[in-house]
């Protein structure tokens, strides 16, 4: 393992792994994947101002070392944030709300990850922070309306407590990413969980290397077909002066990502911008010192607000 931020552009930085292939005494190549190969330098170490108890003078210290070290594993923690192409993980010893999420988040392909000592009590979440990321929201959710000036819409579209809203018409997804040379982050695994009438209406997982060549339009796709469908219903209702119907279909969609990244959040718009939908459907954004933290989807025949996510 490479213990210093060496070449950070490039990932050659504390905590990659890779395989010595050769090593003399001031060099050592090492092998990070199939198509990557990095040579690390003796690191130098200076350290000024080194004083000494009952002793007036003033020292300097220098001194080089090879910046790497045997590993056979890493911790949860020191692993958060990479991505792997295979892994071995050992649950034994997880004592941590999400650790076990961390973990099972690291590889891209699930086929490359080998669970050990696994036992229910290893899948948990912290309640106070679910609670107070879904009070946020709802409060967001409001202000949000208000800076919009959708006056009529807070009228007619009564606000439901934080527990029911995501309950009611949600979709709720995590998107995982990895980054590649001159591409940026890239999604290469989605879950999403529809929640409808305070129950799990359906659960869709997207990976590129199972069912999905691009899970960022897959994504889009389902989200919108959902969209579509309700804003239709919702008009069938109306023009048949079905209330039933019309009270079915009255909640917006609420769009919640995992963590809330802002990246999903333009993740939606860019493709949006592209697709059919544009001229259908009228697109709200909202943006804080140059974030963008509200979107807001409205059907431009009534006017009636059909999708909204916020960035907390």
């Amino acid at each position: 393992m490479i213990t210093e931020n060496i070449d950070v552009k490039n990932g050659i930085c504390n905590g990659t792994i890779g395989t010595i292939e050769e090593m003399t005494l001031n060099e050592v190549t090492i092998k990070i994947n199939e198509n990557k190969r990095y040579q690390i330098k003796r690191w130098l170490i200076e350290k000024d101002d080194i004083r000494f108890k009952n002793d007036k003078n003033i020292y300097s210290c220098y001194g080089s070392y090879m910046p790497i070290k045997i590993c056979s594993a890493i911790t949860i923690h020191k692993c958060q944030g990479m991505t792997l192409n295979k892994c071995i993980l050992n649950c034994e010893g997880i004592f941590e709300n999400s650790m076990f999420y961390t973990a099972l988040s690291r590889v891209i392909d699930p086929k490359n990850m080998k669970i050990i000592n696994f036992k229910d009590t290893y899948i948990k979440s912290n309640r106070s922070a679910f609670e107070y990321e879904t009070q946020n929201k709802y409060i967001s959710y409001y202000e949000m309306m208000l800076i919009a000036n959708d006056e009529d819409k807070l009228n007619t579209q009564k606000i439901q407590s934080p527990d029911n809203i995501l309950k009611k018409n949600t979709i709720i997804y995590d998107f995982e990413c990895a980054t590649k040379e001159n591409q940026g982050h890239k999604p290469y695994f989605n879950h999403m969980i529809k929640l409808y009438n305070d129950k799990i209406d359906e659960e869709v997982t997207l990976c590129h290397y199972d069912n999905s060549t691009d899970v960022n339009q897959d994504t889009f796709d389902y989200i919108m077909k959902i969209v579509e469908f309700q804003c239709d219903q919702y008009l069938i209702g109306k023009q048949e002066k079905n209330e039933a119907l019309k009270l079915t279909y009255k909640q917006p969609l609420y769009l919640c990502g995992f963590n809330s990244a802002n990246y999903d959040l333009y993740f939606f718009t860019n493709l949006l911008l592209k697709s059919k939908y544009a001229s259908r459907f009228i697109s709200k954004t909202i943006f804080k010192n140059s974030t963008l933290i509200c979107i807001m989807l409205i059907d431009s025949k009534t006017g009636k607000l059909l999708l909204l996510s916020i960035q907390t």
